[in-house]
This record gives structure tokens, sequence and C-alpha cells, in this order.
């Protein structure tokens, strides 16, 4: 084959192989194209699957928040269901119980016991665990008496297998009759007050007065009980285990179904040796009803209403830190100290889970109309060339105060409350009676020493040359006189003055021997003297033994030497007057001496009370005992 020839084959087969290869392109790209068409096609259907995917999530997410409302909606009308029940079983039992207090003629106090104190009484009975807060001069104790014998009739018949309960959610089921084993907790100055209206209200109980016995003696007393059948009431202060700790098993053992702790207010220092010895016997005795009696229920911080619900509710009360993040905040007072205080609206949110267990009414809340009260504060000009040795006194006590409260003075700058607390109380003894103030340092040794004998402010009472002054121009209105001091030095020197001008005076303080004390009690209390058989125009007490559960109102004028630096105690006394069995105005002349240590004291309560008065506020508006009474839960 010729050379030609083979070129020209060469040139045939090298175009069959490109129209072979152009074929091949042809077809991949056809290929291709399908490829890329299918790919689209695809593409199209699973973006189409996601869509539906998504709707049907959509689908699925819509169906079960509409489920979740649906079970809630069913939670929420089983539960407005359940409260209908648990409502209905409240106003049955609530009414049936008021029924009853209608079938107790037997006692003494059925036929004088006034509405208030009555249906106070019910809802005690009704709640079994609860403050009673009242005002003070509402006659909390008698409704507490009232109480008890409603409780022993309302829980008669309770057994293991018929409880006595109040509500569906109850936590103390009652197994046994109860208002039978009492124990009365209150403070040592009242507890004889206690055990005269036990004898004179209930006369059908056998009460037992174990203050003042010596420890052998309140032993066997306590041995003898256990072998008891019958009721009794036990009546015991406070302080009765300071000395002997070794009671508190013993008073345990009694098994008591009933404990009264009046003045609860005492038991606000949960490290005190009162809160802990209480404490110590609730945790040993069935105490089916707790009831705790108080006209104050916090004095100066929200931590004093705490100790008294972990008392009553230990299992619902039971971290403070919890209780002061969720109700109260801090806040800095006006000398740079934080204090714990309710927050905005944690007043509202503490009514909301105390509410039910707290009954508080006003004098006006509770139908009692008593005469008009006047407060006057006397503002007197401190005269420094007339009382010119009580000035230097004042001037010596501040210049030392200022040494003792100096921060370099102490030990890391630390200054302690006694501290604090021993320097303004010497300066409030001196705008009284100077006279007899001494200080000593830390190894005993006397650095400050005052024997002035004058007194602007008592001066101002009653002069002690010729009889005038606030106590004789009450005098020649023939009305009787209360002078409260926290101290007992210008007391006894009003009593000397009082006595040089034949005025008819008493000293109530704790100086005063027990049965002089009751005499004095009778002759001001209006219910037992009249105000003209009376004894005594003038009654001269210290806030400790007079401030609290006495009844004077055969008095209708009242002299505060010093003012009580807390307004919860203040108004305890005001309230010696203003109650229930007073028949006159009356007015209270609060003496302050300008530019001492009176004005920042009266700065001091002014703050106290605006942080008191607005759980007072919502505690006195009683939503839970008004809805019981008008049937509205």
């Amino acid at each position: 084959m010729s050379k030609e020839e083979e070129l020209s084959n060469l040139n045939k087969f090298i175009s069959t192989q490109q129209e072979m290869i152009s074929a091949c392109y042809a077809s991949q790209n056809r290929f291709d194209q399908e490829i890329n068409k299918i790919l689209q096609e695809m593409n199209q259907r699973i973006k189409t699957l996601e869509e539906e995917k998504q709707n049907v999530i959509q689908t699925a997410y819509n169906e079960r928040r509409r489920l979740r409302e649906l079970e809630a909606k069913k939670t929420q009308l089983t539960k407005e269901l359940e409260e209908e029940r648990h409502n209905k079983l409240l106003r049955e039992k609530f009414k049936k119980l008021q029924e009853n207090s209608l079938l107790l003629p037997e006692f003494p106090w059925s036929e004088l016991i006034l509405n208030h104190q009555n249906e106070g009484s019910d809802f005690i009975t009704f709640r079994k665990r609860m403050i009673l807060a009242d005002v003070m001069g509402l006659g909390k104790t008698l409704t507490a008496i009232a109480a008890l014998d409603k409780i022993a009739k309302v829980t008669e018949d309770a057994t293991v297998d018929n409880l006595f309960l109040t509500d569906v959610l109850d936590r103390v089921p009652v197994d046994r009759p109860c208002g039978k084993k009492i124990l009365y907790l209150s403070s040592a100055e009242l507890s004889f007050n206690v055990f005269e209206e036990m004898k004179h209200w209930a006369k059908h109980r056998n009460v037992i007065f174990l203050t003042g016995f010596p420890k052998l003696t309140r032993r066997v007393i306590i041995d003898q009980l256990k072998h008891m059948s019958e009721e009794y009431v036990v009546i015991l202060n406070y302080e009765g285990w300071r000395k002997d700790l070794n009671i508190l098993p013993l008073l345990g053992e009694l098994e008591f179904d009933t404990v009264i702790l009046d003045e609860g207010h005492k038991l606000k220092d949960r490290s005190s040796v009162s809160y802990r010895g209480v404490a110590s016997i609730l945790s040993m005795v069935p105490s089916f009803f707790r009831i705790i009696l108080t006209g104050t229920p916090v004095l100066n911080k929200p931590q004093e209403l705490y100790s008294l619900l972990t008392l009553l509710d230990p299992y619902r009360f039971y971290s403070e830190k919890d209780f002061l993040n969720e109700f109260c905040t801090r806040v800095e007072d006006k000398e740079g100290r934080l204090r714990w205080t309710f927050k905005a609206g944690g007043v509202e949110a503490l009514y909301r889970k105390v509410g039910p267990i707290i009954l508080r009414r006003t004098k006006s809340q509770a139908g009692i109309t008593l005469p008009e009260k006047t407060i006057i504060h006397h503002n007197l000009e401190v005269d420094e060339e007339i009382y010119a040795d009580q000035a230097r006194a004042r001037n010596e006590m501040r210049k030392w105060g200022s040494i003792a409260l100096d921060p370099s003075n102490h030990d890391k700058g630390f200054i302690s409350a006694a501290a604090q607390i021993a320097v303004l109380t010497r300066l409030r003894q001196i705008e009284t009676w100077p006279a007899g103030i001494s200080i000593k340092d830390e190894d005993g040794h006397v650095v400050v020493r005052l024997e002035v004998e004058e007194s602007q402010k008592l001066d101002y009472i009653i002069n002690p040359i010729a009889p005038f002054g606030l106590l004789t121009d009450a005098l020649e209105s023939e009305e009787k006189v209360i002078v409260f001091s926290q101290f007992t030095n210008p007391l006894k020197e009003l009593y000397k003055r009082c006595k040089a001008h034949n005025l008819r005076v008493a000293l109530f303080t704790g100086e005063t021997s027990r049965d002089q004390k009751e005499f004095i009690k009778k002759q001001f209390d209006a219910s037992m003297t009249k105000a003209e058989d009376c004894a005594f125009d003038i009654l001269l007490a210290n806030y400790k033994v007079g401030g609290e559960g006495q009844n004077f109102t055969n008095a209708s004028q009242m002299i505060i030497l010093d003012e009580e630096w807390n307004p919860g105690k203040r108004d305890q006394a005001y309230d010696r007057l203003h109650r229930i069995g007073q028949q006159k105005p009356i007015t209270i002349h609060v003496l302050r001496d300008i530019n001492t240590v009176d004005e920042w004291l009266a700065e001091l309560i002014k703050f106290k009370e605006e942080m008191v008065g607005g759980l007072e506020t919502a505690l006195e508006s009683n939503a839970a005992f008004k809805a019981l009474k008008e049937g509205k839960i």
C-alpha cells in the first residue's frame, strides 16, 4: 500500500474517531441535561417534602400546645371544682362552729363576751394554729379563754377513726379531744394577770400557777399532773426555765393539746432562751392548737414575724434566708447601716401566704367605739442658764460618748450595738434625771459619775417647791394620771415631790411588791374599782412593768417622760388607757427636749413606723376572716 493510500486511510480513521468522540460528547451532554432535569425534579420534590414536613411539625406543635392548654384548663377546672367543694366544707364547718358558739351559755364569759371576741374565738378554733394580732385593748386574753371552751366542744368526739378536720388539706388532723391540757405561757410581768383572768372567766378549769415557785416545788407539781386525768391549765412565764432548763422535758411529758403564747413579741429573738425553750416544748408535745397573742407582731424588723411563724408552722417557714429574699430588701438607714425592710409588693405577697393564719383587727373594725385619743408633743426649749448643771452633764456625756463611739478607739474599728445603746441610754437618762448616773471602763473603774439633781422635764411635770405643772393641771380637772418612764430614778424623784405636795401617788416598778402591784392594778382598772373610789390619783410606772397587759382605764391622762424607742411598745403603753372600759377622752403628753437625743429618737421612731405600717395595714384587711364570715370562700 502506497503512502498516499495509507495517509488517506488514516485520515478516514481519524475522521471516524472524531465523529465518535463528537457523538460521545453529544451523548454526555444529553445525559447531563437529563441528570440536571432529574436533579431539579428531585430538589423540587425534596423542597416540597421539606415544606410538608415543616407543616406537619407546626401542626404537631400547635396540637401539643392546644393539648397543654386543654390540660391546663382541665387542671384549673378540677382545681376550681375542688376549691368549691373545699370552700363549701369550710363554710359549713365555720357556720357549724358559729352555731356551736350559741350552745355554750354555761360559761362565765358567755353573757359578757363582745361580738369581736366571740368571732375571734371561732376563728381560732377553726384555724387551730394562728396569730391573734388584734390591736391593744381589744381583750385578746378573754378571746383565747373562750376559744379553749369552744375547742373542747368541737373536738369532744374526735378519735383516730373520727378526725376533727377543718379543711380537706388539713395538715394537723385532731385525733383526740382537745382544750383539755393547756399550757399558757406569758411574760413574768403578766403571768399573774393571766392567772387572775383564768380564775374569773374559767372557774370550771383547774388552773395551776407555776410562776414564782422553787425548782423542787415546780417539779413535784408537774409530776402530780402526769397522773391527773382531768383537764388543767398550766400557767408559766417565759423566764421560768432560764435557770432551770431541766423543766422543759418535764413539761414535754404532759402532752399539752393546746399551747397559748401570750405577748408573743417576747419571742422575736430566735437565739433567746425564751424562744428556744418554747420551740423545745412545742417539739415534744402534740399541741394541735397553737395560739399566739400579740398586738405587735413586728416591733423592729421583718425577722420578728418570721420567728413567730416558725413556731406556728416550722414546715412552711424553715428558712429565714428564703423568707427575707422573697419578701424583703435591705435599705440604708440615716446612720448608713443596712437594715431589712419589706420590699415593694413584699407585704402583699407575704399577706397572701400568711393572711389565713393571722387575724388582726383595729378597734373600729371590731366595732369598738372608744373616746377620742389626743397626743400632744411638748417640745421643751432647753434652758442652759436655769438648768446649767443638767447642761454640763449633757455636754460631759456627749464628750464621753464621742470617745466611746470613735472607731479608732476600738479593735478593727468595730463598735458593738451594746456600746451604742449604752451611750444613747445615758443621754436619755440625763434628759429625765441625771442624778446617780455612773459609767465604768472595761476594767470596772468609774470614768463618769453624775450627781446632778435637776431636770427641766420633771420641773415641767411638777415643781419641787410649789404644786404646779402638768400633773396638777390634770388633777384640777379631776382626772387621774399615769406617768411612764424607762428609768426608775426619775419616777422615785417624782414620787418624792408628789408626796411632799400631799398628792395621792403610787409607784409601779420592778421594786414594787406583788401584793402592792395587784392592789394598784385593781385601783386603776375601771372594771374593778369606780374612779371616785380609787385610792390614788397618780401612778408612776416604768414601761417594763406597767407598759403591757395592764388595764389602767380609771386614768385619762398620760405623761411620757422619755419615749419608748420601739413604736410597738410605745403603743402598748398608750393603750393601757385607750382600751375597752375607758369612758373619758384621753390625752397623752409626750415630753421632748429640743436639740437633744430626744429629737434623734423621734426620727428613729418615725423610720420604724414606716417599716411596720405597711404590714399592719395588710394584716388589718383580714381577707380570709371576712371571706369566711361572709360566705365568700
